[in-house]
């Protein structure tokens, strides 16, 4: 997190930023040999969501990471330590890991703030321009 003081009309303001990661879905494998334990069990793949914050209300999304565990040994194994077969389920899960509306709320609600007026002031004067 990082904090940004600005001098605005000699006031100083604020601004608190920075990014975050939040889990957006997890999926269990069928059975694949572990790399660590070489037992053939499942594992479990989750995949994370990360976003850039204003004041801690999500902007924008940044990107997504993962990570698979074994459920034998527990040992934790990014996307690059993994073998072909794991690497080819988590390709499919991440694929399949959307992210939530919410990661775009601040877009959104800025969105409804100018859109909204634009597209009031154009109703208003078509309908000014049909009644007289």
């Amino acid at each position: 997190m990082i904090i940004f003081v600005i001098n605005l009309l000699n006031q100083n303001t604020m601004i608190i930023y920075g990014t975050k990661g939040k889990h957006i879905h997890s999926e269990e494998t069928d059975l694949i040999q572990c790399s660590h334990c070489q037992e053939q069990r499942k594992h479990t793949i989750s995949i994370y969501g990360r976003y850039a914050h204003i004041f801690w209300i999500p902007f924008f999304p940044i990107g997504k990471k993962g990570v698979s565990e074994c459920n034998h040994c527990k040992m934790t194994l990014a996307p690059k330590d993994m073998n072909e077969s794991l690497k080819f389920a988590f390709q499919n899960v991440e694929k399949n890991a959307k992210r939530p509306i919410t990661h775009w709320l601040l877009l959104i609600i800025i969105g409804v703030l100018f859109i909204a007026p634009m597209i009031t002031s154009i109703f208003i004067a078509v309908f000014k321009s049909i009644t007289s």
